[in-house]
């Protein structure tokens, strides 16, 4: 089945604090890190499995270029109550993550593409994974660990990135900028 996501980039900052999370998670709880799946720490703003990002380059290019980049802090460790194993930084939620997501949101959904239902703006759970596959105890130390090692991370989104991983294709990643010139980086 094929699935497409797009997602926000942190800055380097805030991305290497979320890597040595997932490298203390990891070392705790004895399950592989996240960047062994080749995933790299980011928010998830849409998912489907008629959503194909690579034929959404030039939109994501367009909206890249008309968004700066933006705050963003994380506070709240949580699981979804879907028994997935999955444990996820929440971040707080601010206008501009809010207006991004349904920017994206209500572009993707004009090309005529479908968004998975827990996508739409106003059932989106913003969210920066972990861990993933989980047992319930594992989840739940898994949030006491982020309690005991981590009181908040800060940092920035200064890039959105888009990616079909089944099947597999390389990331594009589009740098936020308000001055134009927004195009595919390297990840």
């Amino acid at each position: 089945m094929h699935t497409g996501v797009i997602e926000l980039f942190l800055d380097s900052h805030a991305e290497a604090a979320v890597r040595d999370l997932w490298a203390t998670l990891s070392r705790l709880l004895g399950t592989p890190r996240l960047d062994a799946y080749g995933m790299r720490p980011h928010v998830t703003v849409l998912a489907g499995s008629q959503l194909h990002t690579y034929t959404l380059r030039p939109l994501l290019s367009a909206i890249a270029a008309t968004t700066a980049p933006f705050e963003i802090s994380f506070a709240t460790a949580a699981t979804f109550l879907a028994r997935d194993g999955i444990v996820f930084l929440a971040p707080t939620p601010t206008l501009a993550l809010l207006q991004i997501q349904q920017t994206l949101y209500q572009a993707v959904v004009a090309t005529g593409m479908s968004v998975g239902s827990h996508y739409a703006p106003e059932t989106w759970i913003p969210h920066c994974t972990l861990a993933v596959g989980l047992t319930d105890a594992q989840a739940a130390r898994a949030i006491a660990i982020c309690r005991e090692y981590v009181v908040a991370i800060y940092g920035r989104i200064v890039a959105l990135g888009a990616v079909d991983i089944r099947p597999e294709q390389p990331y594009e990643r589009y740098v936020l900028s308000l001055c134009g010139g927004a195009g595919p980086s390297s990840p």
